[in-house]
């Protein structure tokens, strides 16, 4: 069928059909309609019916695709193959080079790429499918990168404003000359994956080519060296010098994530109004230096750690000197000193800005637990004072002792949490004293939340308990708006009674979706602590049965449901 010129065209081809309306002629308008088509194939559909639709169309359709893949597959001269390579893991893909571009190909591939604004995992597309088990990921092979670096022009993608950049290891150095070629004004958010190759010059890069950057999120985990070099402490520190300076080049920089920062570039940040949130670690020399009033006057998220052989005590001395009004707080530190944790709660709600606190998390990244009271009512009831939490996320390597009546007044002080965490990675390594009632009443009382991660007391038989009350079907409601739940009961201690447990639980989470196919409902740590080894062994079996009881029932009462 022959694609009409022109909407008006389309409406002339029968006589008495409708004049197109003259909005249609309107750029903006046709624009903004095509951009709330969701559907790829609409926006293919929508793509053929005119050429007033057609560019709109065909920009929605490009603004986003997942990977440089799309972009290079279906070009009319076919340049490009995908090799497949069956791994463990899955299927991995890789695109390589059949030959060079011809010029077809280049008009077809620049067409494409001049209409991107967002390109994620530019080298990898990674494909989950609810009904294949392995997941796929393709890779663009060294031949490809240096072919695209031969573009008949310099500004392959002229709308770029997002950019996230990743590459395997063994394929950095050949994708680095392309990566430099992309980078252009008009990005505003590059985030960059760490890779093996001379991270200085491609810092020094950025200084110019990226005057307008707001969001930069540079996940180096480390320097990395040249075969037979060593990293020296001189080395860290130029390198660390050269990125303060890069960061102190930038004027409207809001979301920052990198390494560490010298005093000049930490000034420079805390005098920019448009600065929001950061993620950097916390250097020993500027942790007591005052920084002038005012500073950092729109930060509201920070995430930092401390330095190594430093505990959160650290915190505590930055926070006095630093007086801002967090909204999201993550804090982390890899030693472990007695009160410090105490002492950075009592410094935390030192403020006239506690309503302000929405999200905040203090995690101790070690693996050896404090002696001291640990997690207990006296050490959080402070917390209190931030009546507005939404997020609380604690994993401390101390023992927690709270029971029925400490949890029901958390939930009365904070009562728009959605999401709360007490030593999710460590347990709690104490008989827990909430019990199953304790947990009814906390969800009860919490009508946001959708994770908790807490140990409970499921051994003890719950009195009055009558299996006929109750439908072992948690997520089977009478309508299909259940809300998703994570629960992760941790280091939870269970008897026998595993009917009886399962039937509660049930009850409890009767209006959810517990996700029961992916993990149980306990013990379902990464890494089992090396002090809770004996009990995981005696408590873990009897908890995979209770989710295997829930998941099962849940699964027939959808069935029936369906039949039905």
């Amino acid at each position: 069928m022959n694609r009409p010129s022109n909407c008006q065209d389309r409406n002339n081809e029968e006589p008495g059909n409708a004049q197109a309306h003259p909005a249609l002629f309107i750029s903006e308008i046709t624009y903004h309609l095509a951009s709330f088509v969701a559907s790829k194939s609409d926006l293919v559909s929508l793509a053929l019916t005119c050429h007033a639709l057609s560019e709109p169309a065909l920009d929605m359709l490009w603004t986003d695709p997942p990977s440089m893949l799309p972009l290079l597959l279906h070009l009319p001269g076919k340049p490009v193959e995908v090799v497949e390579d069956e791994q463990d893991k899955g299927v991995k893909k890789t695109v390589s080079l059949n030959h060079a571009f011809t010029i077809e190909d280049w008009d077809a591939f620049l067409k494409r790429a001049r209409r991107v604004t967002w390109l994620a995992q530019a080298t990898s597309h990674r494909i989950d499918s609810e009904y294949e088990p392995e997941v796929t990921y393709h890779d663009i092979s060294p031949n490809v990168f240096r072919e695209l670096c031969s573009a008949p022009t310099d500004i392959i993608f002229p709308r770029l404003k997002q950019l996230q950049w990743g590459v395997p290891p063994e394929y950095a150095e050949h994708a680095l000359p392309f990566l430099r070629m992309i980078l252009k004004p008009t990005i505003t958010d590059l985030e960059i994956y760490p890779f093996p190759i001379a991270e200085s010059d491609f810092l020094m890069s950025l200084e110019q080519s990226l005057p307008n950057l707001n969001v930069f999120r540079y996940r180096e985990q480390e320097i990395f060296a040249a075969p037979g070099e060593d990293i020296t402490t001189a080395k860290f520190e130029a390198f660390n010098a050269l990125r303060s300076r890069i960061i102190r080049s930038w004027k409207r920089v809001e979301n920052l994530w990198c390494g560490y920062l010298d005093l000049d570039a930490l000034n420079h940040l805390a005098g920019l109004k448009g600065f929001k949130v950061a993620r950097i670690p916390l250097a020993p020399s500027i942790v007591s230096l005052p920084f002038p009033p005012g500073s950092f006057p729109s930060l509201q998220a920070l995430t930092t750690f401390a330095p190594e052989g430093q505990s959160l005590r650290i915190f505590a001395d930055f926070l006095r000197v630093v007086k801002i009004p967090f909204v999201n707080l993550h804090l982390g530190a890899g030693f472990i000193e007695a009160t410090a944790f105490e002492d950075l709660i009592r410094v935390l709600v030192d403020s006239e800005h506690t309503d302000k606190m929405e999200a905040l998390r203090i995690e101790e990244l070690t693996f050896h637990r404090a002696d001291g009271d640990g997690v207990t009512m006296p050490v959080m009831e402070p917390l209190f004072a931030f009546a507005n939490l939404r997020e609380l996320f604690i994993d401390v390597l101390r023992v927690v002792r709270l029971d029925d009546g400490d949890i029901l007044r958390m939930a009365e002080a904070w009562p728009n949490l959605e999401r709360f965490s007490i030593n999710m990675r460590s347990g709690w390594k104490q008989e827990s004293s909430i019990t199953l009632r304790g947990l009814r009443s906390l969800v009860e009382r919490l009508p946001h939340l959708f994770e908790l991660r807490i140990a409970i007391d499921a051994s003890a038989e719950v009195e009055g308990l009558d299996l006929g009350a109750f439908e072992l079907a948690p997520g089977y409601a009478a309508n299909d708006d259940c809300m998703l739940f994570r629960l992760d009961l941790l280091d939870s201690k269970i008897g026998d009674n595993h009917n009886e447990v399962a039937a509660y639980i049930a009850d409890i989470f009767r209006g959810y979706d517990l996700q029961l196919e992916d993990v149980p409902l306990a013990w379902t740590f990464g890494f089992v602590p090396r002090d809770l080894l004996a009990e995981c062994m005696l408590y873990k079996p009897g908890w995979n049965h209770v989710s295997n009881l829930l998941y099962a029932a849940t699964e027939e009462a959808w069935g029936k449901d369906i039949l039905d």
